[in-house]
């Protein structure tokens, strides 16, 4: 005995228990970055951020509203270096890191790394 399955019009194939809405994400601000080779979008599902480049670029941490670019520099000024440091760090940019540690002085470079080194031992789960 054969089984023939007839096609009915306005029917679909498939599970029938899949859900064929998807879920809305609203967008609710986008931007790019100077280069164009990132975005981030704000959205109702959180912070997205997508890059072109296959390697990981900003892994930002323990960040706040006060910890800017302008800020970290300001501490330079203040001669604040193990703070500046810090707000490098938190923020992941290279250049700023750079200019932070040549701008340390040479007597200076081994607290401010020391403190540093407390504050991350201090962070630790160990």
């Amino acid at each position: 005995m054969f089984l023939f399955s007839v096609r009915l019009p306005g029917t679909r194939k498939g599970d029938l228990s899949a859900r064929s809405v998807k879920p809305e994400v609203h967008v609710t601000s986008l931007e790019f970055s100077p280069t164009g080779r990132e975005f981030a979008a704000a959205t109702t599902e959180g912070l997205l951020v997508y890059s072109l480049d296959s390697r990981m670029l900003f892994d930002p941490f323990d960040l706040e509203m006060e910890v800017t670019p302008k800020a970290a520099r300001s501490l330079i000024r203040e001669e604040d270096y193990g703070k500046a440091l810090s707000m490098a760090l938190r923020l992941n940019e290279p250049d700023l890191i750079r200019e932070v540690l040549e701008q340390v002085p040479p007597d200076q470079v081994r607290q401010v790394l020391y403190q540093r080194c407390v504050k991350l031992r201090s962070n630790s789960s160990f």
